[in-house]
């Protein structure tokens, strides 16, 4: 399947979910998908949609679990990157509004502040205009996410990327290292924990890390020496435990099986069509189809 179909495919995933226009039109923007090569290079998981990459390889998209409870939001997402191989999704924005602020949050820093004609070009695209006070913000804070907290869209559902030094004062569905603190409770098949702290049994292992400390994967390897975490968080295979949670019918945690770190893609493909038939949502098909598409690049894993 060519780039261009495959760009097409997630145009038409983005609109039919309903998102904001906006984004169809960056999903097919000169800076992400029909020019792909830049993020091709490495491979990422379902959950995963792009939006666009970044100079250090990692991605910008969409972030949807399926059969889930959580919301769909926007994450920084870093493979293997030119920087390394973090293996870390992080959430950036929680709704398309506010990743309109981190990019030219960005875009602007690039420029040293300056609304030049790159900016301007980007800026129609995307229906933007707020820059004034985007840039007071930056002005008075710097390039920093938690300065984004001063602008209105940021308000209400601020995401995990704000919180860096505090990320105790983080309430979305992003687990944070205090989740561990709270003993799971298993009822069944299920794990379930506080209200006031993410669910394990709805995350995956990308989204189990302290980026904002020192050390990134303590949070990740106390969850995964934790026997009463959800088994997807605690291996290194990921295969043999999807296949066992699809057997059983626990159609949540084979979706985040399959999102969590230990994959080969053929595996992993025959893995996404075997839950075709369990989730009811046509959208689901499309994304299937899509990610199953991307041509293979020398990075077969993830």
């Amino acid at each position: 399947m060519t780039t261009e179909n495959y760009a097409a495919l997630y145009a038409q995933l983005v609109t039919e979910c309903g998102w904001d226009p906006c984004a169809r039109r960056l999903v097919t923007a000169d800076m992400v998908l029909s020019d792909a090569d830049p993020w091709l290079e490495t491979a990422f998981p379902p959950a995963l949609i792009p939006l666009y990459s970044r100079a250090a390889g990692n991605m910008v998209g969409f972030w949807h679990h399926w059969h889930s409870s959580r919301p769909t939001t926007i994450v920084n997402y870093s493979g293997l990157t030119r920087l390394g191989e973090p293996r870390i999704a992080y959430e950036l924005a929680t709704s398309f509004e506010q990743l309109k602020y981190v990019y030219f949050m960005n875009l602007l820093f690039s420029t040293g502040l300056k609304i030049d004609e790159d900016v301007e070009n980007d800026s129609e695209e995307l229906e933007f205009d707020d820059f004034d006070a985007l840039l007071a913000v930056l002005r008075k804070h710097g390039q920093r996410h938690r300065a984004l907290l001063d602008l209105e869209a940021f308000q209400e559902n601020p995401p995990q990327a704000c919180f860096e030094t505090n990320p105790s004062q983080y309430t979305g569905s992003f687990p944070t290292p205090k989740v561990s603190e709270n003993k799971l409770t298993r009822i069944g098949e299920r794990w379930k924990r506080p209200r006031s702290t993410a669910n394990l049994a709805e995350a995956c292992t990308y989204e189990i890390s302290s980026w904002f400390q020192e050390n990134e994967y303590e949070f990740r390897d106390r969850v995964a020496n934790d026997l009463g975490s959800p088994p997807w968080l605690r291996v290194d295979e990921q295969r043999p435990v999807f296949n066992e949670l699809l057997q059983d019918g626990d159609i949540t945690g084979a979706w985040m099986s399959l999102n969590s770190i230990g994959w080969n893609l053929d595996d992993a493909h025959q893995a996404i069509q075997s839950l075709e038939p369990h989730i009811d949502d046509p959208r689901f098909t499309i994304l299937s189809k899509a990610w199953r598409s991307i041509p293979r690049g020398d990075v077969d894993y993830y």
